[in-house]
């Protein structure tokens, strides 16, 4: 979805609000897929500040099923990212510290933009719950659903002399 903001960058209009709802089924990254179960809500603000400069607020908000990095069990996961940039024409190079957005001939592309977002947001690591216990190492359990009987001594066997040095 494309949006104008010609009269922003020529100063008919000094502020564009925007809400919608944007249908998007799937988001592959290098690393994972992101599948929505919902459509992802936005909620942005595009404003100018002085003669030149463009920049943008907004939320998005969002539903997917996401796997676990510990279980590996898909889930859903609720999302609500704030985000903040600046827009510049998409042939200029400029050092800025937050989310930089590219507009080419006036025009904006916000699924771009909600696919920077969502990029920019993701955690490090993803858990079902904050309390998850994972998988066992050794039998491959899930240890959320049931406890395993495995036995897991991992000792560095550069350490193994000192096993039975408190015995």
């Amino acid at each position: 979805m494309r949006i104008d903001i010609q009269n922003i960058i020529n100063g008919e209009e000094f502020k564009i609000s925007l809400k919608e709802n944007i249908s998007m089924n799937l988001l592959a990254l290098e690393t994972k897929e992101l599948e929505f179960t919902t459509p992802i809500d936005i909620n942005l603000e595009i404003y100018k500040v002085d003669k030149a400069s463009l920049y943008v607020n907004g939320t998005v908000d969002y539903q997917c099923i996401d796997v676990c990095d510990r279980c590996l069990n898909a889930f859903n996961r609720k999302a609500h990212e704030n985000f903040s940039g600046k827009i510049i024409e998409k042939e200029e190079q400029e050092e800025y510290e937050d989310i930089i957005f590219y507009h080419e001939n006036g025009k904006i592309d916000i699924t771009d933009m909600i696919k920077t977002v969502i990029l920019y947001n993701l955690p490090m690591k993803t858990l079902c719950d904050e309390n998850c216990k994972g998988i066992c190492p050794k039998c491959g359990q899930n240890l959320n659903e049931k406890q395993c009987n495995c036995e897991i001594n991992d000792i560095d066997p550069r350490l193994s002399k000192l096993e039975n040095f408190f015995k």
